[in-house]
């Protein structure tokens, strides 16, 4: 299983036209300066960049992925080979896998298998 999700958070730098203006960085309850010397590049969003996006892709993939651990852990012998951060490998299973997510496929030929092996 994989799913792509990176064009959505894209920033491409450019050179900064305020190089000696100092950047105050905004953190979870603090924020602090940094040093002028340090930006001499800025990032722009890309045409496709939508923050919340991806952070509901990330949330989808990773519950996706927890649901497919779920199921191989289940069994006695089951077990993960591998897994990161979009995808996981399992030595079995995989067709349960396939099985239980395809109940959620979108298309309208139902054949098509939304999850391949």
């Amino acid at each position: 299983m994989c799913c792509n999700h990176g064009i959505h958070i894209q920033v491409n730098t450019e050179k900064s036209e305020k190089q000696n203006e100092s950047v105050t960085v905004y953190w979870i309850d603090e924020s602090f300066s940094v040093d002028p010397n340090t930006t001499s590049r800025k990032e722009i969003p890309a045409k496709h960049f939508n923050p919340i996006l991806v952070v509901l892709l990330h949330a989808a993939s990773r519950l996706v992925l927890t649901a497919a651990e779920s199921i191989v852990t289940s069994h006695r012998e089951g077990y993960v080979a591998y897994m990161d951060t979009d995808s996981i490998s399992v030595p079995k299973h995989a067709r349960e896998i396939q099985e239980f997510f395809q109940k959620l496929n979108p298309y309208e030929n139902k054949d098509i298998q939304i999850f391949k092996i």
